[in-house]
């Protein structure tokens, strides 16, 4: 009897101390945790090879990993990369989604390096990143960027992998001053940047050599000229093309050339459509900008005479034609377009401004936002990496904090997003899935299920939604965000297995400028924040008025009037009885309460500095306000006390965006987790030797 005894406890103390079983999602999201937040390259190759070797039977994991696997490899100008992605063709065809990604890279490589043949590889990553407002300097050695930790112009060198500042008055301590769009000059020598002071509330054009001469020379910059973006220089170096947006809050888009000795503007195009200044022709005679309206409108390329004599599209029809780019000697335009149906990369011939034949494939599957070539025809572009995924973590329901770091529960990696919410039972919730066709849908929690509500292959038309109904088997839809879907929002409770509505209600639309709207936990209450014009704003703090009204009436009632720059982030308590939000004056942020019958709110949490919280919702309980914050390293959860405003933080990992919603029996959190990277390339091989000089 003792022995069996002792040897129960030796066996009870083994187990104790075993680790826990590895198994290949867990790995997987090691893996992604190294790659996407630590950036550390190395570590997760060997974690996704590990899956691959080990996991193999695995098909969904593993050819996730192996498409993973193959992008690092790319960063890296790892070879292997090419093998990895031919690999998942060959072994793991019943992934037909991944394939298909698979293959479009594989056709993105080419050749694989041989003279002539097309290569892409990446040539600067990490948190510095910023593609978009980075300017490549002619001989492809350096980036000018703007230092999103300083607020400074810096220049990164492509051959040594270094920055330096160019500037040293960025801050953002106080009033403002940063450094944005940048544009390197033909030869090299200079870079004109747009530099804004918050003080003054506007933007300005500056020029800085690149010889070691720290003193900017302020170039541009009026009390009517809220923004500004040089895009380009002449090739003599006398001109400037830059975007600049004017009037009202910004309405009136123009497109101009600045001198670069006496700042004198000459005005090119002027409207309320978008534009986008992009670049100038190697003789000087002709620039190519982008037009289009509203938030979605297909961007359209046209070639712009710099004497404004002549001016046609780039592509006849309605296709897309973004982000042009001349070639070296000026003979074609580059460009991005959905001419044949998909993302593509192509060029076409220009002759006196025009161009000439067809347009020509040049790599299928291309979807990324071009740069600049350098002068040896090697073309860089920004390749944004942008992946929301749903995270779910445990949750102290007495003090807040997190319990567990948060794991990814979304089946498809990088592909969910949007209003999260709880099913009643807890034992559900749902969320969007972008790809391939958006759909809503619930996820269960214990098997990892999702079900198709509506959109995607259900059959069913998809609408927003504003949550689920006691029952548990009927949910809100609504048509549009409150604002441009027409003089009234209709609401639909409607059955989420058979589509079938079981009421409606209708009420006016949202006054234009006024916030999305939240919702109270019965769903028949909504609260929306507006600017009250007739009120002068004193500065940039002006009176905000918060609104609640009912579906069943459309009635209003007001319950609270603020001022202040900005109301954010605001959330329903879980018995309806409180909201709370969030306020800045540029400087610190507050969190505030307030009763959702109406009252004067009071602050709860009143910081020194601007916090920048990206969600806030409530423990069940209603003891605390949870309220996310995005950080360098990745996120933190603050719980703040409602009794006397203090404040636990938990870190993790992850990248916070929005929708944080907190399980009904208070014990997990879930919250959609982004992370948007900047990464620079460079396609060698891409033309003919006849295109370069």
């Amino acid at each position: 009897m003792k022995l069996i005894s002792t040897l129960f406890l030796a066996l009870s103390m083994l187990a104790a101390i075993a680790p826990a079983a590895e198994n290949a999602n867990d790995l997987f999201q090691q893996a992604l945790v190294k790659e996407r937040t630590e950036g550390n390259l190395p570590e997760a190759i060997k974690l996704y090879q590990r899956i691959v070797e080990k996991y193999a039977g695995n098909h969904k994991v593993a050819a996730e990993a192996l498409l993973q696997l193959a992008g690092c490899q790319s960063k890296l100008g790892d070879a292997q990369a090419r093998k990895s992605l031919e690999r998942l063709v060959r072994d793991f065809a019943d992934q037909k989604e991944t394939v298909a990604e698979a293959r479009v890279r594989l056709a993105a490589f080419g050749g694989g390096g041989q003279p002539g043949q097309k290569v892409m590889r990446a040539v600067w990553t990490g948190p510095k990143v910023d593609g978009s407002e980075s300017s490549l300097s002619p001989d492809g050695r350096f980036l000018s960027f703007p230092d999103w930790d300083t607020g400074n112009l810096g220049l990164h060198d492509l051959g040594t992998g270094t920055d330096r500042l160019l500037t040293n008055t960025g801050t953002w301590k106080g009033n403002s001053e940063f450094a944005e769009v940048s544009a390197i000059s033909r030869d090299g020598k200079q870079v004109a940047y747009a530099w804004c002071d918050d003080e003054l509330d506007r933007y300005e054009l500056r020029i800085l050599s690149l010889n070691g001469d720290s003193s900017p020379r302020r170039l541009f910059g009026d009390k009517d000229t809220g923004y500004i973006e040089p895009r380009d220089w002449s090739p003599d170096g006398k001109w400037i093309s830059v975007l600049l947006w004017t009037g009202p809050k910004g309405t009136t888009k123009q497109l101009g050339l600045i001198g670069a000795q006496d700042g004198s503007l000459r005005l090119l195009k002027s409207g309320m459509e978008n534009l986008s200044m992009r670049g100038i022709s190697s003789d000087g005679k002709y620039i190519a900008y982008e037009r289009w309206t509203g938030n979605n409108g297909a961007r359209r390329t046209y070639i712009l005479a710099a004497d404004e004599k002549s001016e046609v599209p780039l592509l006849a029809g309605a296709s897309a034609s973004r982000s042009p780019v001349w070639t070296p000697d000026g003979s074609r335009i580059v460009f991005v377009s959905d001419r044949s149906g998909s993302p593509g990369l192509w060029s076409v011939r220009i002759a006196e401004g025009k161009p000439t034949g067809e347009p020509e494939l040049l790599v299928p599957g291309f979807d990324a936002d071009l740069m600049r070539f350098s002068r040896d025809g090697s073309l860089f572009f920004d390749q944004s990496v942008n992946t929301n995924d749903i995270y779910l973590a445990g949750l102290d329901p007495a003090t807040g904090k997190l319990a567990s770091e948060p794991r990814r529960i979304n089946q498809l990696v990088g592909n969910s997003w949007g209003r999260v919410a709880w099913l009643p039972d807890g034992k559900s919730l749902s969320f969007w899935n972008k790809a391939p066709v958006s759909a809503l849908v619930e996820h269960t929690l214990a098997t990892g299920e999702e079900r198709e509500i509506w959109g995607g292959k259900s059959g069913r038309p998809g609408s927003a939604y504003t949550g689920w109904f006691p029952d548990g088997r009927t949910l809100m839809a609504v048509n549009g965000n409150g604002q441009n879907n027409g003089p009234n929002m209709p609401f639909r409770r409607m059955d989420s297995s058979t589509g079938e509505v079981k009421a409606s209600w209708t009420v006016p639309s949202l006054p234009a400028g006024s916030s999305a709207p939240i919702y109270s936990p019965d769903l028949m209450t909504m609260f929306f924040t507006q600017k009250v014009e007739t009120i002068p704003c004193e500065g940039k703090r002006c009176t905000f008025a918060t609104i609640a009204r009912e579906l069943e009436t459309g009635r209003d009632r007001e319950i609270f009037r603020i001022k202040t720059y900005a109301v954010r982030n605001r959330s329903i308590s879980p018995d309806g009885k409180q909201l709370a939000f969030v306020v800045s004056d540029g400087l610190a942020t507050a969190v505030m309460i307030a009763p959702a019958a109406g009252g004067q709110p009071r602050d709860m949490y009143k910081g020194t500095e601007d916090v920048g919280f990206t969600g806030i919702t409530w423990t069940q309980d209603a003891s605390h306000v949870l309220a996310l914050r995005r950080t360098p390293t990745g996120g933190e959860v603050w719980s703040i006390s409602v009794k006397d405003g203090s404040v636990e933080k938990s870190p993790y990992r992850m990248h916070p965006s929005e929708t944080p919603a907190v399980s009904p029996d208070g014990t997990q959190i879930v919250f959609v987790g982004r992370e948007n990277k900047s990464e620079v390339w460079v396609i060698t091989g891409l033309l003919p030797p006849s295109s370069t000089r």
